[in-house]
This record gives C-alpha cells, structure tokens and sequence, in this order.
C-alpha cells in the first residue's frame, strides 16, 4: 500500500503504510526537528512501521485574554527545547459521554501526527482530518492513525504548512477530510479566501454545504446563550466580560440545554445549536452561493458523498407514528440531499475534478456500528470505520469483503491526496454525475442516481 501523512485538525497525521515490514523496530523514539524545537513521539504500539507525535499545539491555548478570540498561532520555542509529544492533548468543553470519559480543558488546540517511521527519499502527500459533533462534540482522540497513517481549522491548517515538510509530508499535497460537521468545516475551507494555498483536495463525508448561520441569527442565538448564563449586558463590551467571568461548567451547561431546542424552534430542519456563521470577512458567503458565483479557492479535485439511508426512525420509535418514515426522509432531503445536489451540479459547472459516491454498506457486525446496522441502513458516521480501520472501534471484526472495502476507500484517499484523482486497484473513479457505489464487494462500476426519488 502507498505510503501517505495525514494532518487532523484537532486530530493527527495518519500514515498509511505497508505493515508487512518485517525490520526491527528503532531502539530510540522517533524525534524530529522544526522550528519551535524537537517533537519526539513514541511507535505505535501494534504497527512499529508508524510512529505516533500525540498532543502537539497548533496554537496558543485560548484562555485567559485569548478566551472567546480568534486562535493565535505559537511563536515560543519549546520549554527545555523538546515537546514530548506521548499523549493526546485535552478534549474541548463539551457535554460529558459517560461512555468516553476523556479529560476536558479550554486548552484544547492540539494535533496528533502518525507517520511512517522509515524516511522515504520523496514527500509523502499529507491527509488532515476534521472530526465531526455537531460543531459541539467530538475530539481527534477518538481516532487512532497507527493502521492508516472553521477560523481553528485555517489555524491548523497554516501550521501544517509550516511543519510538515519535517515530518515528510507535502505541504503542497495535503487531503483535507472531514465528517458530518467536519465535512462542513473542511466545505467551508474551500470558500474562505485566507484559506487558499493551505490544501490541494477536499474529501467530505456526509455534511458538506450545509447552510450557516447569518449574522442575525447567530446574534439572536448568542444572546440566548448569554442570558443563561445571566450575562444580559446591552453593551458588547460588558456583556464579553461577563462571559469571561463564566466557567467551563457554565458555558457547557448552557450550551447542553440549547442543543436539546426543538429544531423546528429555529425555522429550519438542519439547525444545530451553534455552527459557523457567514460573517462576510473570514467567510463572505453561504457554501453553495459562493460555488455557485465561482468564488473558492479554485484547482481543487474534491470527493462527496451521500448514504443510502440516513437510518431508521420505525427502530427508535416502533408504531409511534406511521408516517414516521416520511418524516425521516424530509429531514434527510433537507439536511443532506438537497444541498449536495446543489453543490455537485456548481462544482461540475465550474470545471472542479470532481467525485461522488454513495456510502450503502450494511456492516455485519453491530458493534462496528453502535447498533443494529440490518435495521439503521446504511447511516451517519458508519462510514468512519472504513476510513480509519476496524481497530478504532472495540470489538469490531470486519468480513473479508468489508476489510476489501476498507483497503479500498483508503487507498483511494491514498491516490486522491498524491495525484487529484481517487483510484483503488481496478483502476481510477468515474467523475461526477457518476456515482461510485462503496459497498462490499468493492466496485468502481459508475452508478447513475438521477432517476432514484423518495417515494
């Protein structure tokens, strides 16, 4: 398998390598050089070919006079002139998952780099993935490289351009993929001037173009927000230092009880309680508005996806309601068919290399899944598995056609990173308004989804 880096905002660099060397593993730990001083890491623990940088800055910790401001980029070297990189930095504030206990801090801007430990004679191109949750949830600690080696993702993404090159990466082939709401943000990339130069090729999986806030909007929210924390200040000004005073606890606490708002509240049926805002400077303009008009950072191949069914709402709510199917398949027409379908026909438009494919997977073993994939279909975040391998979910054994399938979607990520155009074993993907149907067994067979309506 060829060999590729990949940089995660709030994640890592994956490198994707062939595990069947069989040289010993170094007796030291992998260190290198950049220019804030050396980073050593340590060897992945089952893939001695990876090493693993874990819990690396990619900006100052935004506390103190930094809270609530526009992430500042590192300029101290590194205190004794190394960062041991051995563990994953914090998780951001969030509602806890009694299921994941992950330690939380406000300081929480790391990145975790896995790339191969053997120096190739050439740059390898350079994966960066953007987790999705809502824009709310989630960390790169979730998600393990060792198998596969918004204005914070811009931050991010500037120190990958500055520090790759010491790792082996590319700095001038660089993937940047992300899921659900880091699908979105990784979208939103490609429409933010200052964002140009800093990746070569999007892959977005199930949440690209979706519509942000406005200005009012995002106002009205915010002090909503505010007046739960009693900070209800008419002055900008007081009101900001109000909210300094606010701990951690609060802010979650508050943003917890406006994740669980009724959507049909906020007027439209993709709402989440916080997401980016269109602010006219860092983004000028709603996603698909922008593809539309031209205006994104161009020369960019670009790889959508869709899924076969977005779940089942007749499992969580058996005999509730019988048009309950009706429902579920509005909401996903509103919050993901209908804006990639917009998206794809803008991008085909304006001449991007451009691919798509439909995710329709049943996976065979539930807890690859969380639950009962026969009865949730196809559904959100199913995907990840086959994207990062079987190890980052416990218990999870794929079959032989599904590890096929595996190989196959990363290598094309592989080929996508290196050249512009995902390819995998028979040979390179069909453009859009092709489909690639990704299902086991793995097939590059176009599939032609114009003529496919909800009933």
């Amino acid at each position: 398998m060829k060999s590729i880096i990949h940089l995660l905002p709030f994640a890592f660099l994956l490198a994707q390598v062939s595990l069947g060397d069989c040289t010993p593993p170094p007796t030291t730990n992998p260190t290198i050089l950049t220019a804030l001083g050396n980073i050593e890491g340590t060897l992945c623990a089952n893939h001695h070919a990876v090493a693993q940088y874990l819990g690396i800055p990619s900006a100052q910790p935004p506390v103190g006079q930094r809270r609530w401001r526009p992430p500042q980029p590192i300029v101290e070297k590194y205190f004794g002139g190394t960062l041991k990189a051995f563990a994953p930095g914090a998780q951001c504030p969030q509602v806890p998952n009694p299921a994941i206990p992950i330690p939380q801090s406000e300081d929480c801007l790391f990145l975790n780099v896995y790339a191969p430990v053997r120096a190739s004679a050439e740059l390898l191109p350079v994966r960066v993935w953007v987790h999705g949750g809502g824009f709310t949830l989630g960390s790169g600690i979730l998600y393990l490289g060792c198998t596969n080696a918004n204005d914070t993702d811009s931050t991010a993404l500037r120190w990958v351009q500055a520090n790759i090159k010491s790792f082996g990466g590319d700095p001038t082939k660089v993937l940047l993929n992300g899921q659900s709401a880091g699908a979105a943000s990784s979208f939103i990339q490609m429409i933010v001037p200052s964002s140009a130069g800093l990746f070569s090729a999007v892959a977005t999986e199930s949440g690209a173009g979706i519509p942000l806030s406005t200005l009012p909007e995002a106002y009205n929210f915010g002090q909503i927000w505010a007046a739960r924390l009693n900070c209800t200040q008419t002055d900008p000004a007081a009101q900001l230092a109000c909210l300094d005073t606010k701990n951690a606890t609060d802010t979650v606490t508050a943003t917890g009880i406006l994740q669980g708002i009724d959507f049909i509240t906020w007027g439209e049926p993709n709402a989440t309680a916080f997401k980016p805002c269109v602010d006219g400077t860092l983004i000028p303009m709603q996603p698909s508005e922008a593809i539309e008009k031209g205006a994104f950072n161009k020369l960019l191949p670009t790889l959508e996806s869709q899924y076969s069914q977005a779940g089942t709402a007749d499992l969580l709510l058996p005999g509730e309601n019988p048009n309950i199917g009706i429902a579920a398949a509005l909401v996903t027409d509103a919050y993901f068919l209908c804006t990639h379908y917009r998206i794809h026909k803008a991008l085909q438009a304006a001449g991007v290399p451009y691919f798509a494919y439909r995710y329709s997977q049943i996976i065979a073993n539930p807890n690859c899944s969380g639950g009962p994939s026969p009865h949730l279909g196809a559904s959100h975040t199913f995907e990840v598995p086959f994207v990062f391998g079987s190890e980052i979910v416990p218990n999870c054994a794929f079959t032989k056609q599904e590890q096929g399938l595996a190989t196959a979607w990363q290598a094309s990520y592989a080929s996508l990173a290196a050249t512009g155009v995902p390819s995998a074993g028979a040979g390179a993907w069909p453009r859009f308004p092709a489909f690639v149907e990704l299902k086991a067994p793995f097939s590059l067979a176009p599939v032609n989804l114009t003529a496919e309506y909800d009933a």
